[in-house]
C-alpha cells in the first residue's frame, strides 16, 4: 500500500498492510522471534472484543448495532454458547458487558470536558502509512481519535483515579511508545509536529468513570529514543528475513534501576 492517510479502511485491510505498527515493535522488543510468532498466533480475546465495542459505542455509535450484540447469561451454559455461535454466524461480535454499563459510560464520556474537547473537528479510526525517517521501512498506525489540535487514544483499566497506577500501566504496556509512533506518523504525513497526545481512560467495569491524561513532551521524546535501536534491528531482520529468539546486544548491568 502507498504511503498516505486512509479513511474508512476496514480493520481487516489495515491489519493486512505489510508495515510495522506500534504493537509489532513492542513484540520485537521482547525478541525478533516474539514478533514473528505474534504475526502467526495473534489470537483475539473477549477483553479485546469488549474494548473494541467501547470504541465503537463512544466514537461511532451508528455502527454498534450492526457489528455487536449483547450476550447475557452464564457463558458456560449450552444456551449461551449456542447463542454466541448464532451471533458469530450473523457476523456480529458477542459482548459480555451488560448494556447498562455502556449506557453509563456514554453519560460519563459525554459529560467529560476533555473527552469532548478531543472530539472537536475529529476523525476516527484513521489509518496512517508512512516511511520511517530513521530506517526507511514502511510503518503504519490506526488512530482512535485525530483532530488538528490533539491526538487521543482510548484506554481501559480499573480504577483510573490512581496516578501512579496509570503511569505504571503506561510503562508496562508501552503506551508511551505507541504515542511516539503515532505522532511520528502524523508529523510525517501532515507536517503537524509536536501535537499533544491525550489518553482518555475508561473504567472497564462499574462505575464506568472517565478520565483524561496527557503525556509530557519529555515522555514522548524518551519513548522515541528507546524505540530507535529496536526499529534499526527490525529493519535488519526484515531485510535478511532472520528472526532470532535473542537480542544480540551487550551485557546489561542490572540493579541501579531497582
Amino acid at each position: 500500500m502507498d504511503v498516505g492517510i486512509y479513511r474508512d479502511l476496514p480493520f481487516g485491510e489495515y491489519a493486512a498492510i505489510d508495515a510495522l505498527n506500534a504493537s509489532g515493535l513492542k513484540e520485537f522488543a521482547k525478541s525478533p522471534a516474539h514478533f514473528k510468532q505474534s504475526k502467526i498466533f495473534n489470537s483475539d480475546t473477549q477483553s479485546r472484543r469488549n474494548l473494541r465495542a467501547n470504541h465503537t459505542w463512544l466514537l461511532e455509535p451508528h455502527k454498534f448495532d450492526e457489528e455487536y450484540a449483547f450476550l447475557e447469561g452464564d457463558g458456560r451454559t449450552k444456551a449461551v454458547m449456542d447463542k454466541k455461535k448464532e451471533l458469530i454466524a450473523q457476523g456480529k461480535t458477542p459482548i459480555t458487558m451488560p448494556r447498562h454499563y455502556f449506557e453509563k459510560l456514554r453519560q460519563e464520556f459525554d459529560a467529560h470536558p476533555m473527552a469532548q474537547d478531543s472530539l472537536v473537528d475529529a476523525e476516527f479510526e484513521l489509518t496512517l502509512v508512512w516511511q520511517s525517517p530513521l530506517t526507511g521501512i514502511l510503518k503504519k498506525a490506526r488512530l482512535d481519535i485525530y483532530s488538528p489540535h490533539v491526538v487521543s487514544d482510548l484506554k481501559a483499566m480499573s480504577p483510573i483515579s490512581d496516578d501512579i497506577a496509570l503511569m505504571r500501566q503506561i510503562k508496562k504496556l508501552k503506551y508511551d511508545w505507541q504515542a511516539a509512533h503515532y505522532l511520528e506518523g502524523v508529523s510525517v504525513l501532515t507536517g503537524s509536529a509536536h501535537l499533544p497526545y491525550r489518553h482518555i481512560w475508561i473504567e472497564d467495569d462499574f462505575p464506568a468513570g472517565v478520565r483524561a491524561t496527557r503525556l509530557s513532551v519529555f515522555a514522548i521524546a524518551r519513548a522515541a529514543q528507546e524505540m530507535a535501536p529496536y526499529e534499526e534491528r527490525y529493519a535488519l531482520c526484515k531485510a535478511n528475513d532472520t528472526w532470532p529468539a535473542s537480542h544480540l546486544t551487550d551485557e546489561v548491568i542490572l540493579g541501579d534501576q531497582l
